[in-house]
């Protein structure tokens, strides 16, 4: 992997699987106006390989991938059809890095949680390459956008950006029955899920509990803030992908975020400090429950 090192920890970037499992395990999708992790708006992860185009109708859960599937819908020549295509080719490659330098990082924490103790010059490690392969990543979205924005009219823009709009506004729509959550129900659910999927005893339970109670671990007030901030800066790229004049680069696309990698670190050490209450068989169900998370976020 070339750069991996000192290039990586220069890069403060918006996370995406990494963080989307951690807050989909801390907040049991409960957390702000909708399931959905807000890490994952900006997050153009695809099922493809890096040498093909993602398929046409392949799920793309971010938000430039939400983008390049309003362009697909749109009425097109043939030859604009085939240049998108290629314009958005390249984001697979890039889309794979991010993958797998994630999969090396729940592997390396799975590993920890099994042995009982995270190594953190090794998570460490894996953030620094995350955030390198976000920030490569990002590079090539915006690259990908600014081209996009010189293939289409005006109408063309303005008909894309109305369609993302709707399609975020329809996931945005919270149950009626979904009241918010505050820190006590929160700490309240993270005890009972835990205490269910691990078997806790009731000593543990009490360590558990006044663990989550030290509040290192994200609210649901400061995931709804991050969520916030991704949802005003999406908003303010929507705005500026209709107009005329449009540069991708001059826009904040996230990677000066820091609190979804701010989220991950503050998640490995609760499970650092959680590992010592743990039996050998209890750490095995965390370590496998980390594992089958990961692997449904690459699906």
């Amino acid at each position: 992997m070339e750069s991996r090192g000192s290039d990586a920890r220069a890069g403060g970037a918006a996370w995406g699987l990494a963080a989307a499992a951690i807050l989909v395990a801390a907040c049991d999708k409960g957390c702000g106006r909708s399931g959905v992790s807000e890490e994952r708006l900006f997050d153009s992860s695809a099922a493809a390989p890096p040498s093909a185009p993602a398929p046409r109708n392949a799920h793309r859960n971010g938000f430039v991938g939400m983008m390049f599937h309003a362009a697909h819908d749109l009425t097109l020549a043939a030859d604009e059809r085939v240049e998108i295509d290629g314009i958005e080719a390249p984001l697979a490659g890039a889309d794979a890095k991010v993958r797998a330098e994630h999969a090396r990082f729940e592997a390396d924490l799975a590993a920890g949680i099994r042995s009982g103790q995270v190594d953190p010059n090794r998570t460490r490690a894996d953030f620094a390459s995350i955030d390198w392969a976000n920030q490569s990543r990002q590079d090539r979205q915006a690259d990908a956008l600014d081209q996009l924005h010189a293939l289409l009219g005006a109408d063309h823009r303005l008909e894309l950006v109305t369609a993302v709009r709707a399609r975020r506004a329809a996931h945005a729509l919270r149950p009626p029955d979904q009241a918010p959550e505050d820190a006590a129900e929160w700490t309240r659910r993270r005890l009972e899920r835990l205490t269910a999927e691990l078997g806790l005893d009731d000593v543990q339970r009490k360590k558990v509990e006044a663990l989550l109670r030290k509040g290192d671990l994200p609210t649901p007030a400061q995931v709804q803030a991050s969520k916030d901030g991704t949802d005003g800066r999406a908003a303010a790229l929507l705005t500026a992908f209709a107009a005329d004049l449009f540069d991708a680069r001059s826009l904040d696309l996230g990677a000066g975020d820091a609190s979804t990698r701010g989220f991950a670190e503050r998640e490995v050490r609760f499970l650092s400090e959680l590992l010592p209450t743990l039996r050998p068989e209890q750490r095995e169900k965390l370590a496998r429950s980390r594992e089958t998370l990961r692997d449904s976020e690459r699906e």
